[in-house]
């Protein structure tokens, strides 16, 4: 006959088999540390700096309306003549945008758009009548309309050499592009035309951050000059080209230090980094998760021992 006999309970602890504590910290290390790596990564990552950057990265913007106001050119005033050049054209316009003015349809200069509404730049004139015009762009480079024309005339003075040759043409200094964005420590590149006048040509660049290059062409075509910029910013840039006969060109340019137009970053967080919004608070609830079963089991065992039989 089958007899059961009850077991008798020793109140003694078993001991834990299937929780490695000492492991799981291990794996919670392990992905801390790999976490801060990919954090560190992303914001060390490039911004996006145009078309010209090497990156491989995937951004997009979406396309607003163009800017709805354009800019005034308040000085000079139309009818004013001139003896000497470059002259300073200043007027209003919507903050945060570029201003272009162009004469005679001829791009002749670039300033970014005051917070208070203003911008100022000089502009050099052709011998004779200039029209200008001021036109504004936005970050994607959309036209917003032109302003109400200037005319004004630039009466060269005679100790610049004599009159233009017959089929000589007036010294110019063309860019294809108003401003280009650059990230700190990067390294940026700006090809400038200069046409006209007498060979050769005497080139000053005023980068805008206190360095100048002095260039010397001996020939008309484009050349290029190089800069590194340290500071984020919006800095202007200021080229003068003198000729052989004393002519002088001036051309001002906009660059946009990591991806700052009038000021405001244009820089956007990416995928990786909002995904890493929220690995960080998963993280961290994973630690106190870990530390509350450790702490909890370290006391059930405190718990138990004072309830084991003396002896």
């Amino acid at each position: 006959m089958l007899k059961l006999s009850h077991h008798r309970h020793t109140a003694r602890h078993l001991p834990h088999h299937h929780t490695s504590y000492s492991a799981l910290a291990f794996v919670v290390m392990l992905t801390g540390v790999l976490l801060l790596a990919v954090t560190h990564s992303a914001g060390a990552a490039t911004p996006y700096d145009g078309p010209e950057s090497g990156s491989i990265g995937l951004s997009g913007r979406v396309a607003g309306p163009p800017p709805a106001g354009g800019a005034t050119i308040l000085e000079p005033r139309s009818g004013q003549r001139f003896s000497t050049t470059p002259i300073t054209v200043r007027g209003t316009c919507p903050k945060g945008v570029i201003v272009e003015i162009f004469k005679n349809d001829v791009f002749a200069g670039a300033a970014v758009c005051s917070d208070e509404g203003g911008y100022s730049l000089l502009v050099d004139l052709f011998p004779g009548q200039n029209r200008l015009v001021a036109r504004v762009f936005d970050a994607l480079n959309q036209a917003g309309p032109d302003s109400l024309a200037v005319t004004v005339f630039y009466d060269e003075p005679p100790a610049i050499g004599s009159q233009l040759r017959p089929g000589e043409q007036a010294l110019v200094l063309k860019s294809d592009t108003a401003w280009k964005g650059v990230s700190p420590g990067s390294l940026l590149s700006w090809p400038v035309e200069v046409t006209g006048g007498r060979t050769p040509y005497a080139v000053s660049w005023d980068w805008g951050d206190d360095s100048v290059e002095p260039i010397t062409r001996t020939e008309e075509g484009t050349f290029s000059s190089k800069h590194t910029y340290t500071k984020p910013g919006n800095y202007i840039l200021r080229v003068k080209a003198a000729d052989a006969s004393g002519r002088a060109a001036y051309l001002q340019l906009v660059a946009v230090v990591n991806g700052a137009v009038g000021g405001a970053s244009t820089t956007t967080p990416g995928p990786l980094n909002g995904k890493l919004l929220l690995a960080w608070p998963m993280y961290g609830a994973a630690v106190l998760m870990l530390g509350s079963f450790w702490l909890g089991e370290r006391f059930q065992l405190r718990r138990d021992r004072r309830f084991l039989p003396q002896g």
